[in-house]
């Protein structure tokens, strides 16, 4: 069957089976979360909205729907939803547009199969909304700060390519530039973004429109936005600890996602982690080395990361928000 791509906090994945979800029911009293990407959630809302005229993958999205319903999983949109309807200005949501959102989704996921494939519904006359349910969380400030912790570094991973250059003399340079600006600037170490920043310098040049380097200063600074949210999104809902706050009982997330280029850059299988309040550090063994680096240069860069990282582990500090607004400006005035 076509399906969507699939990452949890171990890298890529599949969806389980009955008998696998039984069994992480029986072995850890978990139960497994669908987390679904915004192009994901958008490709259903336009489904909902234009059957047979949407250009969506309408057989991946006929899939997904199937599973949920023949499967004892759980689907979370919240996340993407506010990445769909947050207001940057405001920090805040557009509550209506939540809603029209989430309902429709909802709506996907709970009606008949195989009438929802054969496009034989009427949103407007089937699903009846009598009041939208109060939104409790309208601010969403606590979250907009791991989100401009994530921007801040895809500015400065910018800041560096375009001032240092992206040749494999500059590559090494570059690498450990980045990561000492997260340890004594930003005071924070955030894996995904290393990730992306190792590919970028590396030499791997699909990664590079992440970044969106070549193109005007407000086209730049709208790509790095949606990458920031793309990479937080990502990281949040591949946190079981959150997302267990949120189903209301033990769960295994499962990221699902279209966009290629985030699966590629988070789909290599982990075999260490370490939890750094709410990012991740994760060195992998799947990983291809960009051309840039070299085996014994990647190794030594894991070793140097992993040290780090346990240091800091004992420091607790939390970053400074000011300051990394601060950052952010300068950078935003900076980029050329």
């Amino acid at each position: 069957m076509e399906h969507f791509s699939f990452i949890s906090e171990k890298g890529k994945t599949s969806l389980p089976s009955k008998e696998e979800i039984d069994q992480m029911v029986e072995t850890n009293q978990e139960r497994y979360a669908l987390v679904l990407d915004s192009s994901v959630c958008l490709e259903i809302i336009n489904l909902v909205n234009y059957k047979s005229s949407a250009r969506v993958d309408k057989q991946k999205i006929f899939n997904l729907l199937e599973y949920v319903q023949t499967h004892d999983v759980v689907q979370i949109s919240m996340f993407a939803l506010i990445e769909l309807c947050y207001d940057r200005l405001t920090l805040d949501i557009n509550e209506e547009k939540f809603w029209e959102f989430k309902n429709k989704l909802d709506f996907a996921f709970s009606y008949k199969n195989k009438l929802f494939r054969q496009l034989k519904y009427d949103y407007n006359t089937e699903y009846i909304i009598n009041r939208w349910p109060q939104l409790k969380i309208t601010s969403i400030k606590p979250l907009t700060e791991q989100l401009n912790i994530s921007y801040a570094a895809l500015l400065k991973i910018r800041e560096i390519a375009t001032s240092q250059g992206l040749s494999k003399q500059t590559a090494e340079k570059n690498i450990t530039q980045f990561i000492d600006w997260m340890t004594y600037d930003l005071d924070f170490i955030i894996g995904t973004e290393y990730f992306l920043a190792i590919q970028v310098f590396g030499g791997n040049s699909e990664f590079r429109t992440m970044i969106k380097l070549d193109s005007s200063k407000e086209k730049t600074l709208k790509v790095l936005l949606g990458t920031a949210w793309d990479l937080f999104h990502a990281r949040a809902s591949r946190n079981r600890t959150q997302l267990t706050k949120i189903v209301g009982k033990p769960a295994f997330p499962i990221f699902v996602t279209k966009d290629k280029r985030l699966f590629d850059l988070l789909s290599p299988t982990v075999i260490l982690q370490t939890e750094l309040g709410s990012t991740k550090l994760s060195l992998t063994h799947e990983n291809l080395t960009p051309p840039h680096y070299s085996d014994s240069f990647m190794n030594t860069l894991n070793t140097e990361m992993l040290t780090r990282t346990k240091e800091r582990l004992y420091n607790k500090n939390e970053p400074d928000m000011v300051r990394v607004k601060t950052m952010i400006k300068e950078l935003e005035n900076n980029l050329t």
